[in-house]
């Protein structure tokens, strides 16, 4: 089981967004996948159409925390699972530090125990470097989204350095939002020379119809399969399923 961790320090480059469709693609794939939600803002959540009145099964506290011993994730659809931040996420978050100083070992446990049930798991961070952000990079193979731009930078090397405190390294690093500018090409140029084996190739541009498909709660391959993101998200996940030894 491939356990894949969407993070930056900083907000807006797309975490959400690229754990959203990602995770549709690998379910498209015949991939049985796993999506947490483990940003208590709950935004991955919301993009399935579900309100925190309108859930009826455990999130990841509730897991962590071990108020239930059942694994009861919403079913989405063939092939895809979902983990709710919970309506309770912030106070579960400071229950969790208070458990023990290896209190991170609990969500690598969780998943380890689902091994024989799911090809990927795949989980979306807060741009924060919580208890729940620190649980997942100390389970998982570490890709940073970042976008073009000077501070979206600091924001991933950030990112890097507390990776590497926990003793882990990065799997990849994905640029997104991408323009045909000046801008994104200097971004693309730097990250390129400072992180040569890091970089995938694929970009995921900006495209209107990412936001549209978010609005009606559907991936971009059931909103419009035939658009910019589709064709980007499609040949991203094509490049993470190489680099993962998946295809």
């Amino acid at each position: 089981m491939k356990k894949l961790v969407f993070a930056n320090n900083k907000g807006g480059v797309g975490k959400t967004t690229t754990a959203f469709n990602l995770a549709a693609y690998f379910a498209k794939k015949g991939q049985r996948t796993l999506v947490i939600d483990a940003d208590p803002q709950g935004n991955l959540t919301t993009n399935y159409g579900f309100t925190e009145g309108s859930l009826n099964a455990p999130g990841i506290g509730d897991y962590l925390l071990k108020r239930t011993t059942e694994f009861e994730p919403i079913e989405i659809k063939k092939n895809l699972d979902l983990i709710p931040h919970g309506a309770t996420a912030e106070s579960d978050m400071k229950d969790l530090l208070n458990i023990s100083p290896y209190y991170f070992e609990r969500l690598d446990n969780l998943l380890n125990s689902l091994e024989s049930e799911y090809d990927i798991v795949i989980l979306d961070t807060a741009p924060a470097f919580n208890s729940y952000t620190t649980s997942a990079i100390f389970t998982g193979s570490v890709y940073v989204l970042v976008m073009p731009g000077q501070n979206e930078i600091k924001g991933l090397n950030t990112t890097i350095e507390f990776t590497e405190e926990l003793k882990k390294e990065i799997a990849g690093i994905i640029l997104a939002k991408t323009e045909n500018t000046a801008l994104s090409n200097i971004t693309a140029d730097k990250l390129k020379n400072a992180y040569p084996d890091l970089l995938l190739e694929t970009q995921v541009r900006k495209n209107v119809a990412l936001g549209e498909s978010i609005l009606e709660n559907k991936d971009i391959f059931d909103y419009n399969g035939s658009s910019n993101g589709s064709k980007d998200y499609e040949a991203l996940g094509e490049e993470i399923l190489k680099r993962e030894g998946l295809n």
